[in-house]
């Protein structure tokens, strides 16, 4: 299997090297034939092949496939996306470990993958076979929701109270059910200390500025970046 594999990469680079020579419709053309091929081969084999590309993309990363000075747009190309996309639905459907995980990592802004993958992630974390990689994904997930609802502070929350309470919970439910890194504990705690700002600093009519709100939680919010962290 590995030599099967080791000339399955070396296609991929292929394609990568006629892309980035600029010779773009023949990269296309070479990729489309090849996945053609491979999709005759006999299904175990392809499978193992994309497992072990899958698990190249989102865990091994010796080949920068998915950087984002590659294509433009951080993604491989079409034809072999839409052939993996394809390989870990059906083993996401078994509920299988660690695809799962995969599909949501590779496909939680792809504009067919975004529909399944919040759906596998959770099943990932459900799974006798959740891993830790899987726990900080939900985790940092449910940090995205209190990020976004922080993105206008201070002259708005895009989210609603009980959206962020409920962000909250489930970090939390998180933390009693699994090992949660440290800095991502941090993090929710400094979000929950900046929310309780920004409804003080309403509540109150908005008497002072938000840095004070802050600087009396001992925090800074950095409102371009949104960056939250304790004060040294």
């Amino acid at each position: 299997m590995n030599m099967i594999f080791d000339e399955f990469i070396e296609n991929v680079l292929h394609y990568y090297l006629l892309y980035d020579q600029g010779l773009k419709k023949q990269a296309n053309k070479y990729i489309e034939e090849y996945v053609q091929t491979i999709s005759a081969w006999d299904r175990q084999e392809l499978n193992d092949v994309l497992f072990l590309f899958a698990q190249e993309l989102c865990d091994t990363k010796k080949y920068d496939f998915m950087g984002i000075g590659r294509r433009g747009n951080g993604r491989i190309p079409y034809a072999l996306d839409m052939l993996l996309r394809d390989y870990l639905y059906s083993e996401c459907s078994e509920n299988k470990m660690p695809q799962l995980r995969w599909f949501y990592e590779l496909y939680k802004n792809d504009k067919f993958g975004v529909m399944y993958a919040r759906d596998m992630l959770d099943r990932a974390y459900l799974s006798t076979d959740c891993d830790q990689k899987t726990v900080a994904l939900l985790f940092s997930s449910w940090l995205g929701v209190l990020e976004w609802g922080a993105h206008h502070f201070p002259e708005d929350c895009i989210i609603t109270k009980d959206e962020m309470r409920n962000a909250v919970k489930q970090c939390k439910k998180i933390i009693s059910e699994k090992e949660v890194d440290e800095a991502l504990k941090k993090e929710l705690h400094c979000y929950e200390l900046l929310y309780q700002c920004y409804y003080k600093y309403e509540n109150e009519g908005k008497s002072k500025s938000f840095q004070e709100y802050c600087d009396e939680a001992n925090i800074e919010f950095h409102n371009d970046i949104i960056t939250v962290y304790f004060e040294s």
